[in-house]
């Protein structure tokens, strides 16, 4: 649908705009809260509720085009997490990410907005996902956050899949944040020459950290001292989440990131990750949910 169309059919449930490159924007607004959500990659970039401030981390230097991804807010990463286990030259964290979805309906009571997409095609893509499904994305903004995705395998044989709500965080200053809950996780260490370990006390940001942890059992606590600010992520159908900040060099590197964007973010991301696959028998679904609190 072109953004006149979709103006006209989802006239008085939300606002539906041009965004940056172009780009089908949607917008929502309730007692409770405010977001916004592109359509390209299902990408919620915005969510503020009531006298909390943004919640979510969007980079000044992101490309906004099909079939690129979007660096910041929250970047649905799916069939699969990282790289292709079986194809070096697929895109890097799957496909529904630089993927148009669908906007199949938005339902509004005084404090809450639920808006509903889908994606069930990735055309051009097919070499690397041949596999027939359905993927609802419904997003709940109220007082709390709602990411519901779930993937329906409508083929004739099993899927697996990886997947990760790659939510970047806003914050005050890196060097006052703390990640909790993760105490006692084993992880794998996706910096340098990696390795594993098992998280001992809170994990606080001083270096590039990219760690993939599993058995995640207790809520995630995001604790910004700078703002003050304390936001918790509960997680369910996923045991496992990943702890993400690029630091100095990294940011540097990376065309799309600010070289001082790491002060202010850091990524705490919701999943099915490596150990945490999931196999999906023909007719089965799998819905990874994943719900955000700011205090």
């Amino acid at each position: 649908m072109t953004i006149e169309e979709l103006k006209s059919k989802f006239a008085g449930k939300c606002i539906v705009k041009e965004g940056p490159g172009g780009l089908p924007v949607i917008a929502v607004c309730n007692g409770a809260a405010s977001a916004e959500i592109c359509l390209m990659g299902a990408h919620l970039m915005s969510y503020v509720p009531n006298g909390r401030g943004e919640v979510l981390w969007m980079s000044s230097q992101s490309s906004f085009e099909v079939g690129k991804a979007i660096r910041g807010g929250i970047p649905v990463c799916w069939p699969w997490f990282s790289k292709n286990p079986m194809f070096e030259d697929a895109p890097m964290h799957g496909l529904a990410r630089i993927s148009m979805w669908d906007l199949v309906d938005v339902f509004s009571t005084e404090k809450q907005t639920i808006v509903k997409l889908a994606l069930n095609a990735v055309p051009g893509y097919e070499q690397f996902w041949n596999y027939k499904f359905a993927l609802e994305y419904t997003i709940t903004v109220g007082a709390t956050l709602t990411l519901s995705l779930k993937t329906t395998n409508k083929d004739d044989r099993p899927m697996r899949i990886t997947q990760a709500l790659h939510t970047y965080f806003n914050v005050g200053d890196i060097t006052r944040v703390q990640v909790e809950g993760l105490d006692g996780c084993p992880y794998l260490n996706k910096v340098g020459d990696g390795g594993t370990g098992v998280r001992q006390g809170n994990r606080i940001i001083d270096c590039e950290v990219d760690e993939v942890y599993q058995e995640v059992k207790r809520t995630l606590v995001v604790r910004d001292g700078s703002i003050p600010r304390t936001i918790l992520v509960n997680n369910f159908n996923s045991n496992s989440a990943v702890v993400w900040n690029p630091w100095i060099a990294k940011s540097q590197r990376m065309t799309d990131f600010p070289d001082d964007g790491y002060k202010t973010m850091v990524c705490v991301e919701s999943g099915n990750v490596i150990e945490d696959a999931r196999d999906i028998q023909p007719g089965e679904s799998h819905e990874l949910l994943a719900v955000i609190t700011v205090k």
